[in-house]
This record gives structure tokens, sequence and C-alpha cells, in this order.
């Protein structure tokens, strides 16, 4: 019941997002810091209520869209997209949750085409081997 865990990360200009995994609250702490190598103490920019473990961001500076992937307690996969993500800054964070109707699997990667398809990627669960996911949101 750590809170303090992390892997979801993304590159948005010159800056690192990490996206906490808080097994306590399943909640995310957004945290940014230069992409400067150095020693930082990171405090958090904004806590979303995810309902998850967050494990996987990327960001498309294109379309100003951060998206993650997370599951919950019950193995649920969960999808969100962050949309003006720069433009609305850290206060404003417009999120949507989709379920990602797959199991047994662990989403551990995510990489934006454009702003309605994505590939996902598992890790390997319970002697299965790891696979590869296209995923398209609807436009409805």
């Amino acid at each position: 019941k750590n809170e303090y865990d992390a892997e979801a990360l993304a590159v948005v200009g010159d800056e690192l997002i990490l996206f906490s995994k808080n097994r306590k609250t399943f909640k995310s702490q957004i945290y940014s810091f230069p992409k400067v190598a150095g020693d930082y103490v990171l405090t958090p920019r904004k806590v979303i209520d995810t309902q998850a473990l967050i494990t996987a961001a990327d960001y498309s500076e294109k379309d100003d869209l951060m998206v993650l992937t997370g599951y919950n307690s019950s193995g649920e996969q969960f999808f969100y997209t962050l949309t003006n993500f720069v433009k609305n800054g850290f206060e404003k964070i417009e999120m949507k949750k989709y379920l990602i109707p797959i199991k047994p699997a662990q989403i551990e990667a995510i990489k934006i085409i454009n702003a309605n398809e994505f590939w996902l990627s598992s890790e390997s669960e319970e002697k299965k081997n790891p696979r590869l996911f296209h995923f398209i949101l609807s436009e409805e």
C-alpha cells in the first residue's frame, strides 16, 4: 500500500511529466521537472482521481493530448484522455476515462498514433505472453 510509486512518464516540451501510482488512494499525483540532469525535490502539481494505478503515459504536442493507462484492484484496465493538457494547465485538467475490455492483461505502455488511435502493450501475465493492441476511440 505504498503511495510513492511511479512508472508513467511523458515528455512535454522541455519538461518531464510523471504520474504516480498511489496504492493507498488510487489517485495519481502529477509531477513536472526539467529535462536536465540534476537533483530535484518534487511536489505534486495536481492530484487527479483516476481510481486506478497509472502505468503508462504519452503526449502529443500536435493534439495537445496526454493519454494514460491504468488498472484497478479488480484487474480492470482503463484508458484516459487529458485534452488541452498544456493549454488548460494543471488547474483545469479535462479527463475522460474509458474501460479497456481486455483481461487478463496489465497495460504497461502506450503510444499515440493520432488523436483517436493508439498502440497499447501489456506485460506478461500468469504465464501468458505480452500482447500488443491497436486501440481506436470511437467518435460517437
